[in-house]
Order: structure tokens, then C-alpha cells, then sequence
């Protein structure tokens, strides 16, 4: 088993299960801890009831949207902690909607570099301390 180097806690909101599954798998690896959530609303429940350092979010999920994650963390909890949009929805509009409310990062799911991802996450956890 990998020795714990991180002690923070990455929320993966992703309804692809092999994704979500391909990015936990990764990330518990180099020493983070993972918490996931298939769905929006699922998301926001995990995001309540864990101690989140930053946040990987679809989009597209099943009952609440991404977007809907963004303004409940942001408008509703007040919270600051990093978020990472992982989507395919990846035209001006889409991105520019997340940014607006508050997303930090938008990387298109199909072209996603996992050392890439690794370091991004990296960057904005420090940055956010």
C-alpha cells in the first residue's frame, strides 16, 4: 500500500462509474483520501458530511447538475474550497456559466492528462490554505 503522503480529502462527483472509479484509484495512490458521489445531490450530502479539501465535479449527473453543485457550495454554504470541473460540456457558455459561479478549474473529460489533473489539484489545495 502506498504510504499516506496527503492527508487531504479529494469529493469526485462523477456519474461514470469506470471515471470515477479510474480517478479514485489514481489519486488514493499518490495519498489522498477519496470520497465519491454519483450524483448531484449525493455531492452536496458528501460535501456536508466530510472535511472536503477540493472538489472534482461533473457537469452532467442524474438529479442535480454540476452547476447546481457550484451554487450551493458557493451561494448557499459560503465555502471557498477549490473546484475542478471535469466535463465534456466544453463550449465558451459552459465553461464561462461554471467559472461565474465560482468553479476554479475546467478541464474536457475526454482529453484529461491525470498528471495533468494531479497537478492542478496540487496547486489550488496549496494555494487555497
Amino acid at each position: 500500500m502506498a504510504e499516506k503522503k496527503n492527508s487531504k480529502t479529494i469529493l469526485i462527483a462523477e456519474d461514470e462509474i469506470p471515471l470515477q472509479k479510474i480517478l479514485s484509484d489514481k489519486l488514493r495512490q499518490i495519498g489522498y483520501e477519496v470520497v465519491t458521489a454519483d450524483d448531484g445531490e449525493d455531492a452536496i450530502t458528501k460535501f456536508d458530511t466530510n472535511q472536503v479539501d477540493i472538489i472534482l465535479l461533473d457537469l452532467v449527473m442524474p438529479i442535480k447538475s454540476g452547476f447546481e453543485v457550484i451554487e450551493d457550495v458557493r451561494l448557499n454554504k459560503g465555502s471557498d474550497v477549490p473546484i475542478i470541473i471535469l466535463s465534456n460540456l466544453s463550449q465558451d457558455s459552459d465553461v464561462e456559466a461554471a467559472t461565474n459561479l465560482g468553479a476554479n478549474d475546467f478541464m474536457v473529460k475526454s482529453n484529461i492528462d491525470l498528471t495533468e489533473l494531479v497537478a492542478k489539484i496540487a496547486k489550488l489545495i496549496s494555494a487555497s490554505q
